[in-house]
């Protein structure tokens, strides 16, 4: 329980915001990330699921590999989840063993891969409005920034009577 509050704190935790060369211009980004709800807009206590394509653009494979926990969430993004007014969402503290698959893989050069990761597996999502963005770090050195997707909005309404 420990080690995935902590995977998914990491996961969630570093800023989205960085992404620029040193120099001030944009860093030609090896990769681009687009996501998409497949549904956007769900009854509470649903799955939100987010479809995740990664292009790459690189001149070299990009690993895939990682520990899904719960076999939901892919821990190779950081996840930004925020309310309408822009606060943070917490990641909730997952209870019981950890259940995960690891899955190794990459992407090609000039390949895409599409993904699906469930929201709803690391966060509760009571009724409102939430802004999703995902980002990912280019390389293990973190000066090298993070390449953003865009955003997303899904919309959780309560439950019908």
């Amino acid at each position: 329980m420990r080690i995935l509050t902590l995977l998914i704190t990491l996961f969630c935790a570093v800023p989205v915001g960085a992404g620029q060369s040193t120099s001030g211009k944009p860093a030609q980004e090896p990769f681009s990330i687009t996501i998409t709800a497949v549904t956007p807009e769900v009854e509470v206590g649903s799955p939100v699921e987010i479809r995740i394509r990664l292009v790459n653009n690189s001149n070299h494979d990009i690993d895939q590999s990682g520990l899904y926990a719960y076999g939901l969430l892919n821990p190779n993004y950081q996840y930004d989840v925020r309310t309408e007014n822009g606060r943070p969402v917490r990641p909730k503290k997952l209870e019981g063993p950890i259940i995960g698959s690891f899955v190794a893989g990459s992407v090609k050069q000039g390949a895409a891969v599409e993904q699906s990761t469930v929201i709803s597996a690391a966060y509760d999502l009571p009724p409102g409005k939430y802004f999703i963005q995902l980002a990912r770090p280019i390389s293990q050195n973190p000066k090298d920034g993070v390449v953003k997707s865009n955003k997303i909005t899904i919309t959780v309404t309560p439950k019908k009577k």
